[in-house]
């Protein structure tokens, strides 16, 4: 498998919102709502239009995961969305890596290329939520992430738990 990762591009958004629909589907059954997921790759076109937006505004950062060519994964992230909780992180808002391309260190890619952004951003410290419930918890953890805080993320109609984990010092996991 010849991977890449790299900034992405406005053409890359259809690639983004398809693998956005893909992974809640495999890892959220059980943990939101059958119907919402069921329901999300009718939403692709309505992601496609976000992401495109977010993309040439800069209003998030993103890098995908190309794997023989084909988009199969991505990070966005930037300055903390609660600046108040967060005044001085970096945070990465998603990683998501669809089943048949994990376990092959693309996370950890991800995660690190992320870091590498955030520091030219000129971060130390970096946050990122989890699902109660998603597998990825201990993923975050075996990086060095300390869960710190939880938060509730709304989606679907539903009121989900949230782990937080921090890494105060970045640039150690960039290193590692």
């Amino acid at each position: 498998m010849k991977d890449l990762i790299r900034k992405a591009k406005v053409e890359d958004a259809k690639g983004i919102a398809t693998v956005v629909a893909t992974a809640w589907q495999e890892t959220y059954r059980g943990i939101v709502n059958d119907e919402y997921l069921d329901n999300l790759t009718n939403e692709i076109p309505n992601m496609i239009e976000r992401y495109i937006k977010k993309i040439k505004e800069g209003i998030d950062l993103f890098s995908v995961l190309e794997v023989d060519g084909k988009i199969v994964g991505f990070t966005s992230y930037g300055k903390a969305k609660n600046e108040e909780k967060y005044p001085s992180y970096g945070e990465i808002y998603a990683l998501y890596i669809i089943d048949g391309y994990k376990g092959f260190g693309f996370g950890k890619k991800l995660v690190i290329n992320a870091a590498k952004e955030l520091i030219k951003l000129g971060y130390k410290e970096m946050v990122i939520g989890c699902l109660v419930g998603n597998p990825s918890n201990s993923f975050y953890k075996h990086l060095g992430g300390i869960m710190k805080d939880k938060a509730i993320f709304k989606r679907a109609g539903q009121n989900l738990d949230e782990n937080y984990y921090y890494y105060d010092d970045i640039k150690l996991l960039v290193n590692k």
